[in-house]
């Protein structure tokens, strides 16, 4: 497997995870909607019900997001190696590892150690367009960039 599939499994499978947590979430409050009694307080029963329709709202949303980022995993080709930094590269800098494709933060498993960040992101921004042997100056800091796949 390359390194380029194994950046996106891994990336894949945390947004899998995220997933179904929502789900788990989403159908908890589905739970808590359902066994909501109509009180002689109504106005209570109201303020109850509206709070988890705006959380069950605030989870729709967030899997809507997780299913854009899938979308956009999926559209990577895993065997493309670029020479200019883009969607779907693996950038190397003397001071990380950056898989340029969705916002999740530092990944890790016991072989692999990478940052995935959006392009739309401030670093994102900084490295698009750049080649292997230019660098960057990120947070008052240069980073030299080794490699590009």
């Amino acid at each position: 497997m390359t390194t380029k599939k194994k950046y996106i499994t891994l990336s894949l499978a945390i947004l899998n995870r995220k997933r179904k947590q929502l789900n788990d979430e989403l159908q908890e409050l589905q739970i808590s909607m359902a066994s909501e009694t109509k009180s002689s307080a109504g106005d209570k029963y109201e303020t109850a019900r509206e709070m988890i329709n705006q959380e069950k709202n605030k989870i729709l949303t967030q899997l809507s997001e997780i299913g854009k980022q899938e979308n956009l995993l999926s559209q990577i080709n895993p065997i493309e190696n670029h020479k200019v930094i883009k969607t779907g590269s693996i950038v190397t800098t003397d001071k990380e590892a950056y898989f340029i494709s969705v916002s999740l933060g530092k990944v890790s498993d016991d072989n692999l150690q990478f940052m995935a960040i959006s392009p739309a992101s401030p670093i994102g921004q900084l490295l698009l367009n750049k080649k292997s042997g230019e660098s960057i100056e990120w947070r008052g800091k240069s980073e030299n960039i080794i490699s590009v796949e």
